[in-house]
């Protein structure tokens, strides 16, 4: 009964205006007072209510728990009663009840309740506030998302997006409407860069990125992590974008917008080479990449300034694939044998970093698994060696080692060291890194 009278006294509509009342004519404070306090008893636990308004003791309660008189100024007490609510139950009893004051202050002239209103401004106020810290938050996480995707250098969509752009294609498409994929990599680049200076590095690859973006259009055109560049094309037959890859690595060697002589190496695949039976589709995407880049990988060993885009040397790639263990310890090194051999790839073993030094001048291997706190030579050292060298500068180091801190962290990422596992580590996550970098 108790919730239908308070639905009977609602008033409904947005755009009503209360008729104006004599306060007196309508009982005077006494009424308004009963009306806030049937009001609260509508929202909110009788008990809780009750107990609230007995403890504000300007108050006189009946035995229907009505007020019954008052004690005081009926002004102040009007302006008591929200301060109290506002100490005792919070903003949320204020802003329920605001609609329902309001009115009754409108209706009979009363003074709208000081406390209500500084709160109700306030929350305004932080209100507004979270609308500028939103708009604020949308426009940073706007501008990561344009920095996540996108490299900084160029401007082009990175590999990222160009996986995501495949998997949609593959979700939404005939597999066989899927685009070609050509990577492109800059031949002997360190090189380059040790000639003519680091800062050379942007003028390069934005040279490069404008002739292909002139020659494919700029939607074609991708920067990526594991190279230098790809192009996913998907108006062009086999046969023609074979042709225009050619033109392409001859315009680039003969180009005159580099200081010294730049050369790239192409790899190619095409829709029809797609594996189709991988779990998902970001396994296939990732393995129909993965093909572009051992033949971009067979291209530079066949000499570099190549184009790949036959499958029937790829053997060729695994057959070369080695790795070299280092660790003094040789229960790590037995272990990890054990594993990598599985993947095909020849494995050789080395107790300290001269030893480690010494066999990679011999056997070139694609990979150095290495632990930093060796004997002889640490780990750092031992990498700084391979970089002096002709022979072994290109070769990937991995470090898997007990020592991982801010200092030794910094100190890879100047070695230009890629991957660094902390001890324990995930066995499927640095088979997955010496998968990647012995296929070529």
């Amino acid at each position: 009964d108790k919730y239908i009278r308070a639905l009977r006294k609602l008033e409904c509509g947005s755009l009503l205006s209360p008729l104006k009342k004599a306060l007196k004519d309508s009982g005077g404070y006494l009424s308004v007072f009963n009306d806030v306090l049937r009001r609260f008893y509508s929202l909110y636990d009788h008990d809780q209510v009750l107990e609230l308004f007995k403890g504000m003791g300007c108050f006189i309660l009946n035995e229907d728990h009505q007020i019954s008189d008052y004690e005081g100024n009926p002004e102040d007490i009007w302006h008591k009663i929200f301060e109290i609510v506002k100490e005792e139950k919070g903003m949320l009893w204020i802003v329920v009840i605001e609609p329902y004051v309001r009115t009754l202050s409108l209706t009979y002239d009363i003074e709208f309740p000081e406390a209500m209103s500084s709160l109700l401004h306030s929350a305004q106020m932080e209100n507004e506030r979270l609308i500028k810290m939103n708009e604020e938050l949308e426009q940073t996480v706007k501008a990561v998302n344009e920095k996540l995707i996108k490299c900084p250098i160029t401007g082009l969509y990175n590999e990222r997006f160009l996986e995501t752009l495949l998997v949609e294609e593959l979700d939404k498409e005939d597999w066989r409407d899927v685009g070609s994929i050509a990577v492109i990599g800059i031949d002997d680049f360190s090189k380059y860069k040790l000639t003519y200076g680091i800062d050379e590095e942007e003028s390069v690859l934005n040279n490069i990125a404008y002739i292909l973006k002139e020659q494919f259009g700029d939607n074609s055109v991708f920067k990526m992590d594991s190279t230098d560049f790809a192009l996913y094309i998907k108006a062009l037959t086999g046969r023609d974008l074979v042709e225009k890859l050619e033109i392409l690595r001859t315009s680039i060697s003969k180009s005159h917008l580099f200081l010294g002589g730049i050369t790239v190496s192409i790899g190619v695949v095409f829709p029809k080479e797609l594996s189709l039976d991988s779990a998902t589709f970001e396994l296939t995407v990732e393995n129909y990449i993965e093909q572009s880049l051992n033949r971009l990988r067979l291209a530079k060993l066949r000499g570099k300034n190549r184009l790949v885009y036959e499958s029937n040397q790829e053997e060729e790639i695994l057959k070369q694939s080695s790795v070299l263990i280092v660790d003094p310890d040789d229960t790590n090194l037995e272990v990890l044998k054990t594993f990598v051999k599985e993947l095909g790839v020849e494995v050789y073993l080395a107790h300290d970093g001269i030893e480690a030094l010494e066999k990679a001048e011999i056997y070139v291997p694609n990979v150095i698994i290495t632990e930093i706190n060796l004997p002889k030579m640490d780990g750092f050292v031992l990498k700084e060696q391979l970089r002096s060298k002709s022979k072994t500068k290109e070769i990937e180091v991995v470090y898997l080692s007990y020592l991982k801190d801010e200092t030794s962290v910094r100190r890879a990422s100047e070695l230009e060291v890629m991957h660094y596992l902390k001890k324990p580590y995930l066995l499927s996550e640095l088979i997955g890194i010496i998968k990647r970098r012995t296929k070529g």
